[in-house]
C-alpha cells in the first residue's frame, strides 16, 4: 500500500505525524512519502520513508505583502506535491493540521 503523510509546523502537528510514521514503519508492504514543510524535516526524523520537504509560510492576520508570498508558496507546494503524486500514486492520504499540509492534501484530492 502506498501512503502519503501531509503536515508539519509546530509540535501540535507534527507530534501525531511523527506517531503515526513509527506504527507505519513497523509494518511491511508499506511506502510512504511524507509532504512535509521544511521546518518539520529538519526537526529529529528518523521515520523509514522518503521526504519531500516543502517551502510553506502561514498567513498574517492583517493585510500584508507577506499574504502573497505565502500564498505564492501553497500554490508552489501544490504544483510540487501534485506532480510528485501522480508519480507516486498514494493509495492513503494522511494530513496532520495546519498550513503545512494544505498542498499535500489538496494535491491528494
Amino acid at each position: 500500500m502506498r501512503v502519503a503523510i501531509c503536515g508539519g509546523g509546530t509540535g501540535g502537528h507534527l507530534h501525531p505525524l511523527l506517531a503515526l510514521a513509527e506504527e507505519l514503519g513497523s509494518r511491511d508492504g508499506l511506502e510512504v512519502v511524507f509532504y512535509l514543510s521544511r521546518k518539520a524535516s529538519s526537526a529529529a526524523f528518523d521515520a523509514e520513508g522518503r521526504r519531500m520537504e516543502l517551502e510553506v509560510s502561514g498567513f498574517s492576520r492583517n493585510l500584508s505583502l507577506s499574504n502573497l508570498k505565502a500564498m505564492k508558496q501553497l500554490v508552489k507546494a501544490f504544483l510540487q506535491c501534485r506532480k510528485d503524486m501522480k508519480a507516486f500514486k498514494p493509495q492513503v492520504a494522511v494530513a496532520f493540521g495546519g498550513y503545512a499540509s494544505v498542498p499535500g492534501a489538496a494535491a491528494a484530492l
